[in-house]
């Protein structure tokens, strides 16, 4: 009726008969279980604090290997209903704000290692104020932890999503300019490819990569043109054209800029005083 009415719940804790001297350590201890209660949101409860409360045995450990596997392959529903199950599986008793803190620790510890694993920072998902304050209440009772593990995992798994889908667009692109890279090569074809914005894919290419995509063309005809200029009986006119310059005067260029020499020293360093 209490929550129904006020729409919150409390906690009532009751004992016997006190003397006033000892309300001061009777509230202390009240507080303290109070905190540590994390399973009730509200009801009514009988303490006895004169004396000391049974014991619980160790709740077993949580198979957070399992745990690891269902976020690291983006199954961030199964993760938060394995984690219900688990505290599910303990005896009331058992779920005490110690073992809510240890759980914290153990979780964050899998979260930051698959989020390593692919090279993501964890301030990008957790740095947000709304994130720092699940974080901060995760503790506060089982309630605020599932909704903590839940927000965590969900929001893991959305960047590891981003992440294998930003993959598979750079690796297309790639490829396609390995075996492309003699013809006339566009942000445009390349957006076309993957079905992006070309601005929007260059940007993309960029932040994954660390390199310009134009850059990265470059990049590749120098390094076809390098095997080529191996070749003596290939004329340096003719790696130009193979490797996708339109001119020599640019691809020189290009190319003294990326090696520190022009293509002719570079054949001549190659192959000798011979090469042509």
């Amino acid at each position: 009726m209490f929550r129904q009415v006020f729409q919150f719940g409390m906690n009532l804790y009751y004992d016997v008969p006190l003397y006033l001297e000892q309300i001061a350590d009777a509230v202390e201890q009240l507080e303290e279980k109070d905190r540590a209660n994390v399973t009730e949101i509200s009801g009514v409860h009988k303490l006895s604090l004169r004396g000391e409360q049974p014991q619980s045995s160790k709740p077993a450990r949580m198979d957070f290997e399992r745990v690891s596997g269902l976020l690291a392959g983006g199954q961030s529903f199964q993760t938060v209903s394995a984690v219900k199950e688990y505290f599910s599986s303990l005896p009331r008793a058992q779920i005490t704000l110690e073992l809510l803190q240890e759980f914290q620790y153990d979780f964050t510890q899998i979260l930051y290692s698959v989020l390593t694993e692919r090279h993501i920072e964890a301030h990008q998902l957790f740095g947000q104020p709304a994130a720092k304050q699940l974080t901060r209440h995760a503790t506060v009772s089982l309630i605020d932890m599932l909704k903590w593990v839940s927000f965590s995992s969900n929001a893991v798994v959305a960047v590891l999503n981003e992440s294998s889908r930003s993959n598979t667009i750079i690796g297309t692109v790639k490829k396609y300019i390995d075996e492309h890279f003699a013809g006339h090569i566009t942000k445009a074809d390349l957006g076309a490819l993957v079905f992006l914005n070309p601005d929007y894919l260059a940007k993309l290419f960029k932040k994954e990569t660390g390199i310009a995509l134009n850059d990265y063309i470059s990049q590749v005809r120098i390094e076809k043109a390098k095997v080529l200029l191996a070749d003596g009986s290939v004329p340096l006119t003719d790696v130009a054209m193979r490797t996708g310059f339109d001119y020599y005067s640019y691809f020189s260029t290009i190319f003294k800029k990326a090696t520190g020499v022009s293509p002719s020293d570079y054949r001549r360093q190659l192959l000798g005083n011979d090469g042509q």
